[in-house]
């Protein structure tokens, strides 16, 4: 019997990741006035930024995320709760977010910490907030969990901070009027909500707008980059490439792919 259990204690012990850790992130979310596209606006960002900040980890760590909630603004909503979009949640389904379904908001002035063991999970993740429309008017942002044995590491050089691509639809006007608009009785076509421009990685610019400076990745000739594509739009989809250069698609929301080398590609809203 004490064979039997050692032998079980060892497998549990070698499933797990060698190096499993804790992450410690904080998210603050408060209004600021931003312009991405040379508009000016007040924005729900996290941590004063928009995109909200990356939070990175490692397959088997735990994710512990304090998320304080100094939101001011009448014109948007001022309660929040954040869903961590891919993640599988094995067995912490309460963490997942969405408000009055797992959770209640996080009111003014408190703040709540999300526990997510990642277990053997990995990928292009990302964030947002699940309160109405909200994510809408800026909180949102990648996660990405890294697998120190990735099957594709050998068709890549670099996978960093600065090769995460995130592109989002984006509004002049706070997400609660263009809720009402889209949902009004007076509605009849169901017409959606058109965005004012697109932004990549929190740059963009709109028409007869100024010209306000574009996002830049920098790379170096003859480097591989892997780059992790995340839309995050409400409604928009985008079609992606690089002028003069093939993809090769590894990834696809999460789960490793065959290779697939193509020319562009359409990511829709939520995918990665």
């Amino acid at each position: 019997m004490h064979s039997r259990i050692a032998l079980l204690s060892l497998l549990a012990a070698v499933s797990q990741p060698a190096f499993a850790a804790v992450r410690n992130y904080g998210l603050v979310i408060k209004n600021v006035k931003v312009a991405p596209d040379g508009f000016e606006r007040s924005i729900v960002s996290v941590n004063g930024q928009l995109p909200g900040t990356l939070i990175t980890a490692n397959k088997g760590d735990t994710l512990h995320i304090n998320v304080t909630n100094q939101l001011t603004d009448p014109t948007m909503r001022r309660a929040t709760t954040i869903h961590w979009h891919g993640l599988f949640q094995a067995t912490t389904a309460d963490e997942d977010g969405p408000a009055f379904v797992t959770q209640c908001p996080i009111a003014q002035n408190l703040s709540y910490t999300y526990e997510i063991p990642l277990h053997d999970q990995t990928g292009t993740m990302w964030y947002h907030a699940h309160l109405a429309s909200q994510y809408v008017d800026g909180l949102r942002g990648p996660l990405v969990i890294y697998d120190p044995n990735d099957p594709h590491k050998a068709l890549y050089d670099v996978d960093d901070k600065d090769t995460v691509v995130m592109l989002e639809d984006w509004y002049h006007t706070p997400a609660p009027v263009l809720e009402h608009q889209m949902f009004s009785v007076d509605n009849t076509a169901l017409l959606s909500p058109v965005p004012d421009s697109g932004l990549i990685n929190g740059k963009g610019r709109y028409v007869g707008g100024p010209q306000v400076p574009r996002s830049v990745i920098n790379v170096t000739r003859g480097k591989r980059y892997r780059l992790r594509v995340i839309n995050a739009s409400a409604i928009g989809s985008f079609t992606f490439s690089i002028e003069g250069h093939r993809l090769t698609v590894i990834e696809a929301d999460g789960i490793p792919h065959e290779p697939l080398v193509v020319d562009s590609f359409q990511i829709y809203a939520g995918q990665r």
